[in-house]
């Protein structure tokens, strides 16, 4: 059986993204110690940002889309 390693590189505020691409950003929009019933946060980035895999789609109209690739490959 072939092994996955997980390589991801974390997704935080200010982290590594592809040049020209959308800075991460992830602020907190409620917090419990305000008094909230739970902490929530929005989270902006672009498609670009962290560890991902670029499927065909990305390049051709008619290519394949990420969630059609095997996860063997």
């Amino acid at each position: 059986m072939s092994r996955i390693y997980d390589i991801s590189v974390p997704i935080r505020s200010g982290g590594l993204v592809y040049p020209g691409n959308p800075e991460i950003d992830i602020a907190l929009q409620q917090a419990v110690a305000k008094g909230a019933g739970a902490n929530v946060s929005t989270i902006r980035f672009g498609s670009h940002t962290g560890t991902h895999a670029d499927a065909a789609r990305h390049f051709f109209d008619d290519g394949q889309t990420v969630d059609k690739i095997p996860l063997e490959r």
